[in-house]
């Protein structure tokens, strides 16, 4: 089967367009790692195609777990009978307010369980967060076809790290050899296990012998310095063994182990080993993670449709990253933000920039292109309004807070942008010259009217008066003369 079908388009930019958030823009690239990250909508515009109907999960019981909530099963139910060919991203996307609904629903939920008690209003938020997203991952749990999925899931192939890009092409494989098999039925094939549990488990001892060839060259270095003990020795490997399983960074992993050795050179005046040292640590594996152990993984959790698609693209998602905290009175606004992946973001976490910026060198630099990326856009009047401020807003709460770690070059930019400024207030004046002088004459136009109408009721106010006091008069004289014809009448 030929799956060299052109994928969905993503979004691109026609005139002028109005955008909410900076991470609405469509393909941007992450400030941190540089690849092009996936927006929130076009994730759930993928599962739109791909996605058994709702109705269908509902049938399946993929919902077992929400059974209890009745209001959350109410409102699923109705859904599914009112759109029964549809699937669950459909109806969201295709009804304002059932997003808000739902998630609405997912917090009273919550609230009413006796966990929300002794919890925090942002343990709170992370909490509904979670459920929410487990109830869409369930009622997205059944996708279409592997051939069907792989066609739609192209237009991210881009955006995926190293291992997950493996993993995709792996399943581009199987997806032309097993068109009409889901992913978990691929995954869950007893030849496609054992296949990749083989390679897993050679890779894994691959790694392990490189990883104990390598420390026992930095054993033997430090041993022949004759200042290192034994027990030195061991400690520092075992911290270092320990590093490797628990930070999940991999630069950071890395460039810790590297430090640890430095220091513990340096204190005992052997600078001169350093590089020999650092050399060793550089042939050691990142990761014993590959495209084989997500094969495995996926198998031995029993990972559904949809939690194999997410376990692909959630890392490349979009993600807010505040550079000031907000635990730190930063805000909540684009001024302060930057747009990460979600695997850079997890990253990052409350890692202090000074602490990041070692471990991710490359940040600075793919800031500068993401900062730049909005900038042109603006210079070629795609986006208006308060994005015309974000690259300068933004570039200056960087330099400042990381403490010139980052500081964009947006030179081109505030030179280019400045001219159209200037350009724009030339045209604003003499517009504003010429609206004034409209309204001067509009103005003049209707004082002279208002002496005109003034003239013209002071006159009948005149004449008004002038019959007033003649009738006046008249009857007067009316009443004397009726007055004198009644008394001689007779």
């Amino acid at each position: 089967m030929n799956l060299n079908i052109i994928p969905i388009k993503t979004p691109t930019f026609k005139g002028r367009q109005e955008y909410k958030a900076i991470r609405a823009i469509p393909n941007m690239p992450c400030a941190c790692c540089g690849k092009k990250v996936i927006r929130p909508y076009d994730f759930s515009m993928f599962f739109e195609h791909v996605s058994k109907p709702l109705k269908t999960m509902l049938e399946k019981g993929f919902f077992a777990n929400w059974s209890k909530d009745v209001n959350i099963m109410n409102i699923l139910t109705t859904w599914a009978e009112e759109e029964p060919t549809s699937t669950f991203d459909t109806i969201i996307n295709k009804h304002s307010g059932r997003y808000a609904t739902l998630r609405e629903a997912v917090e009273n939920s919550f609230a009413k369980s006796s966990k929300s008690e002794a919890l925090g209003q942002i343990e709170i938020n992370r909490n509904v967060s979670n459920l929410f997203n487990d109830l869409c991952s369930k009622a997205r749990a059944m996708l279409r076809g592997s051939a069907v999925v792989m066609k739609y899931m192209a237009q991210f192939k881009d955006s995926l790290s190293d291992q997950k890009l493996e993993a995709f092409k792996q399943f581009e494989i199987y997806a032309s050899k097993y068109p009409r098999k889901t992913l978990s039925e691929i995954v869950n094939m007893k030849e496609v296990y054992e296949f990749h549990a083989a390679k897993d488990r050679l890779q894994r001892a691959e790694s392990r012998e490189k990883l104990e060839y390598h420390f026992g060259n930095i054993a033997k270095i430090l041993q022949k310095t004759k200042s290192f003990s034994e027990d030195e020795i061991y400690e520092m490997r075992h911290s270092a063994e320990e590093m490797y399983c628990t930070e999940r960074d991999n630069n950071a992993r890395v460039q810790m182990v590297k430090d640890m050795y430095s220091e513990a050179l340096r204190s005992k005046n052997f600078d001169k080993l350093i590089p020999k040292v650092i050399a060793e640590l550089e042939e050691v594996p990142e990761t014993f993670l590959t495209k084989d152990s997500f094969f495995v993984y996926a198998h031995n959790h029993a990972f559904s449709d949809s939690k194999i698609i997410e376990s692909l693209l959630v890392p490349s998602l979009s993600s807010f990253e505040h550079i000031i905290p907000r635990s730190k009175g930063g805000a909540d606004k684009a001024r302060n933000g930057i747009i990460l992946c979600s695997g850079c973001n997890e990253k990052r976490k409350t890692r202090p920039y000074k602490e990041f910026l070692r471990y991710h060198t490359e940040m600075p630099a793919n800031t500068d292109k993401q900062i730049n990326y909005v900038a042109g856009l603006i210079l070629k009047g795609q986006l208006h309004g308060v994005f015309r401020y974000w690259p300068v807003e933004v570039a200056e709460t960087l330099e400042r807070y990381t403490d010139g770690g980052i500081k964009p070059d947006i030179t081109e930019y505030c030179i280019k942008e400045q001219k159209r400024s200037q350009k724009r207030m030339a045209e604003s004046d003499t517009q504003l010259n010429r609206l004034k002088d409209r309204q001067s004459s509009e103005i003049m136009k209707k004082l002279k009217f208002q002496k005109e109408i003034n003239s013209t009721i002071s006159e009948i106010t005149a004449d008004l008066r002038e019959v007033k006091e003649q009738r006046h008069r008249d009857k007067i004289l009316s009443e004397m003369l009726s007055k004198h014809l009644n008394k001689h009448k007779d």
